[in-house]
């Protein structure tokens, strides 16, 4: 059992998009420290949840940058959500969108370098 990632539940493809049921349950190392007593999932690791799954299905280079990466509401350890990734024609940025419920917890995009 991994101690850093999500339990994916579900996974869906569609031309283009990858769609992801996952578990954060609360064991996760994550949520050591951050924080004692109300502990909540850290945006840097919902980023790194991001570039391990586009990561795992498709050949990218190095991450040159992130864009328009926004958090709008907490996570909780036990939560399910639901991970987007839409990938571009050109392949090289990859636009992701955690949801809670229907609802918005975080989004962004992810531009990786040419893996050439």
């Amino acid at each position: 059992m991994d101690r850093w990632l999500p339990e994916v539940l579900a996974e869906r493809r569609a031309a283009g998009r990858i769609e992801l049921t996952l578990h954060v349950p609360a064991h996760l190392e994550c949520f050591a420290g951050h924080f004692p007593g109300a502990p909540i999932l850290p945006g840097v690791v919902q980023i790194h949840w991001a570039i391990h799954y586009i990561r795992s299905c498709r050949t990218v280079g190095d991450v040159e940058r992130l864009e328009n990466v926004k958090f709008f509401t907490l996570v909780l350890p036990d939560t399910e959500l639901e991970l987007s990734l839409d990938f571009a024609a050109a392949g090289s940025t990859v636009a992701f969108a955690y949801t809670k419920r229907e609802r918005r917890v975080s989004a962004g995009r992810i531009v990786f370098r040419d893996s050439k």
